[in-house]
C-alpha cells in the first residue's frame, strides 16, 4: 500500500528534527567528555573534590524530593477528591516550574525571605526585633525549601491526575469491612497511587540533581552541588579535565535516574490498570477538614505566593524617607527604564525565536516518534487480519 504523500513528508521533516536533536544533544556531550581522556595534565581527577559534591548534591535533591512530595500529596488530595473555592488556581500551579525560570525563584526568595526581605521586615516590625529572625535562606535549608516550593506542583499534577480517577469500589469495600479511613488511604489508595508518586519523584529529582541557579546563590560556604563545581571548573580555574570528569559522572548518574523514572512510568501504567472517570468531588467537611483546608491554604499563599508577589511588589514600589519616617511611593519608572532599553527587545526577540525554534524542533522529532509507533501497532494488527481471511478462506474451501 503507497503511503499518503503528507504522512511521507511529515515522517520525512520528523526524521529530520529527530536527527538534528540528537546531534545537538551528542555534539556538545562528546565534547564536554572528551578533555576526560584526551586532555593533558595530570592523570586522574582530583575525587577530593568531586565525590563532596556528589554527596551534596544527592542530599538536597533527596530532601527537595521528600520536601516536594509532602507538599504535593495533600495538594494532589484536595484538587482530586473535593470541591472548594480556588480549586483551579491550585491546579494552575502545576505550570509553576515550566513557566517560571529558576533566577526569578531564586530573585522571589531572596526579596521574601532574605536579610531585608519582606518577612523578615514584617516580624522585626511586629515583634519589635533588632535582628531578621528568618535567616535560612544561604544554607542547605534554603535550598531545599525552594526546590521544595518551586517542584511539588508536578507531584500535585501526576498524583492528581491519578487519584481523581481511582475506582471507588474498593475503598467502599474496605470501609463496609470496618477499616478505618487512614487504613483505607494506607492498604487501598496508597499502593493504587505508588506509581504517581515515584514517578513524579523521580522526575523531582532529577530537576534539583541538576539544578544550578537556586544552589550557587543559597548554597552558602561548603555547599556546592556537581552543576556549580562543573561551572567553577570551565569558567573559574579553566580545568576542562575536571570539568570533562564531572560532565562524566552527571551523565551516567542522569542515565540511572532516567532509568528508575522508566521503571515508575511502567508502575504507572500498571497501577493505573481499572482507572474510571473523574469521580464527583465532594465538599469541604466542616470542622476538622475545613480548618485543614485553610491551614493548608494560607500556608501555601503565604510561603508559597508570597515570593512569586515580592518581584511584582518591587518592580513597583519605591522605598523612600520623609519627615514622617521610612515610607514608600508606588512608580512604574523601572518598567519605562526597562522597555526603553534597545537590549530588552532584542533580547526579547532572541528568546522568543530560540523558544519557537526548540518547540518546532521538539514537536517535528515527537511527530517522528509518533507516526513510527502508529505504523509499528498497525503493522500486528494487519498481519492478524490476514491471517484470519487465510484461515477463512482456507475454511470456504
Amino acid at each position: 500500500m503507497i503511503k499518503r504523500p503528507a504522512a511521507i513528508l511529515a515522517a520525512s521533516a520528523g526524521g529530520l528534527a529527530f536527527a538534528l536533536a540528537v546531534l545537538a544533544f551528542l555534539a556538545p556531550a562528546l565534547a564536554a567528555i572528551a578533555p576526560t581522556f584526551f586532555s593533558p595534565g595530570r592523570a586522574g581527577a582530583p575525587f577530593s573534590r568531586i565525590w563532596p559534591a556528589l554527596a551534596f548534591t544527592l542530599t538536597e535533591a533527596g530532601l527537595s524530593t521528600l520536601a516536594a512530595v509532602a507538599l504535593g500529596l495533600p495538594a494532589a488530595f484536595l484538587v482530586a477528591r473535593r470541591d472548594f473555592p480556588g480549586r483551579r488556581l491550585l491546579l494552575a500551579l502545576s505550570g509553576v516550574p515550566l513557566c517560571v525560570p529558576p533566577i526569578i525563584v531564586a530573585l522571589a526568595f531572596v526579596l521574601f525571605y532574605g536579610r531585608q526581605g519582606y518577612l523578615n521586615v514584617a516580624l522585626m516590625r511586629f515583634f519589635r526585633l533588632d535582628s531578621p529572625p528568618v535567616t535560612f535562606l544561604y544554607s542547605l535549608g534554603g535550598i531545599v525549601v525552594a526546590h521544595g516550593f518551586y517542584d511539588f506542583p508536578v507531584v500535585l499534577r501526576t498524583v492528581a491526575q491519578v487519584w481523581e480517577r481511582l475506582p471507588a469500589a474498593e475503598e467502599e469495600a474496605a470501609r463496609l469491612l470496618g477499616a478505618s479511613r487512614a487504613r483505607v488511604f494506607f492498604t487501598v489508595v496508597l499502593p493504587r497511587l505508588s506509581g504517581a508518586i515515584f514517578s513524579s519523584a523521580a522526575l523531582v529529582f532529577l530537576y534539583c540533581f541538576f539544578s544550578f541557579v537556586i544552589v550557587l546563590l543559597f548554597g552558602g560556604i561548603g555547599g556546592t552541588t556537581l552543576e556549580v563545581e562543573l561551572y567553577q571548573a570551565a569558567r573559574s580555574a579553566f580545568d576542562f579535565r575536571l570539568a570533562g570528569s564531572i560532565a562524566l559522572i552527571e551523565t551516567a548518574s542522569a542515565l540511572g535516574i532516567v532509568a528508575l523514572y522508566v521503571a515508575a512510568q511502567r508502575r504507572l501504567s500498571r497501577g493505573a490498570a481499572g482507572l474510571t472517570e473523574c469521580r464527583v468531588r465532594k465538599p469541604i467537611g466542616r470542622g476538622g477538614e475545613a480548618f485543614a483546608l485553610v491551614a493548608f491554604l494560607v500556608f501555601l499563599c503565604v510561603f508559597f505566593g508570597g515570593p512569586l508577589v515580592s518581584v511584582l511588589l518591587r518592580s513597583v514600589i519605591v522605598p523612600e524617607k520623609n519627615l514622617y519616617g521610612a515610607g514608600f511611593r508606588v512608580s512604574f519608572s523601572a518598567w519605562a527604564t526597562l522597555f526603553s532599553r534597545t537590549s530588552f527587545s532584542t533580547a526579547l526577540f532572541r528568546t522568543v525565536s530560540v523558544g519557537l525554534a526548540v518547540a518546532a524542533l521538539s514537536v517535528g522529532a515527537g511527530l517522528f516518534f509518533a507516526l513510527r509507533e502508529d505504523s509499528s501497532s498497525r503493522a500486528p494488527k494487519a498481519r492478524r487480519r490476514k491471517a484470519i481471511d487465510t484461515t477463512l478462506v482456507a475454511s470456504a474451501s
